[in-house]
């Protein structure tokens, strides 16, 4: 439950996120091929179904805005939102050192 001074996260924020993350990595030597958490195409995430419903998956910012339906509606929960805004601010913390 939210109030007028507690919003959720916004899609554009996560999105704003996940390109971060992705600039970040590929400052790096980091590459666009294939999800370096679960090495799936960017647009086929890892999901585990169980009688047709996602109830595991990756979340990583790779797939932020490749995927469609169910399996983009499992990757901006705000837990999954929540889970790229932690590694983001993990790697900026660790740029920071």
């Amino acid at each position: 439950m939210t109030n007028a001074t507690q919003t959720a996260p916004t899609l554009t924020a996560d999105a704003a996120n996940s390109a971060e993350i992705l600039r970040i990595r590929a400052e790096h030597g980091g590459h666009s091929v294939t999800c370096p958490i679960c090495v799936k195409p960017a647009d086929a995430p890892y999901r585990r179904l169980v009688g047709g419903v996602i109830v595991e998956g990756c979340v990583d910012a790779m797939h932020t805005g490749r995927i469609s339906g169910e399996s983009a509606a499992w990757h901006v929960r705000p837990s999954a939102r929540a889970m790229r805004k932690d590694r983001l601010a993990d790697m900026r913390d660790r740029r920071a050192a």
